[in-house]
């Protein structure tokens, strides 16, 4: 009665290991198809400064100031001509930045220059 005791013990202690493994094995996979899925964030500020050679950008908004890193895919649209590239950013533009974040870093997937209104009076 006791060697069978043990044998259901060793059998279900391995079961449960081996659930457990699983468990574990699919929240990583989970965890690795959530960074590919991370939804999008948007921000908008006045572009700050821009420096090409290391692909980053500091936007200043109302409250907050960021820096995003410019991904290697980054669309950048403007007002007046449409598409164009990191050269195209300057200080004191205004521009919206679609982007996500992975181990807090700010990655921009897309630019685009929001139009400066003046008032008419």
């Amino acid at each position: 009665m006791i060697i069978m005791k043990t044998k259901a013990l060793r059998t279900w202690t391995a079961v449960y290991v081996l659930v457990l493994t699983m468990a574990g094995a699919l929240t990583s996979a989970a965890e690795d198809t959530d960074t590919n899925a991370i939804p999008h964030q948007s921000y908008t500020g006045t572009v700050v400064s821009v420096d090409a050679k290391e692909h980053t950008l500091a936007l200043e908004g109302f409250f907050t100031s960021k820096t995003f890193n410019l991904g290697g895919n980054c669309a950048y649209t403007f007002v007046d001509k449409g598409a164009g590239a990191i050269g195209d950013l300057h200080p004191g533009q205004r521009v919206e930045v679609a982007y996500q974040e992975a181990h807090n870093v700010l990655v921009a997937d897309r630019v685009t220059q929001e139009p400066m209104f003046t008032r008419v009076r």
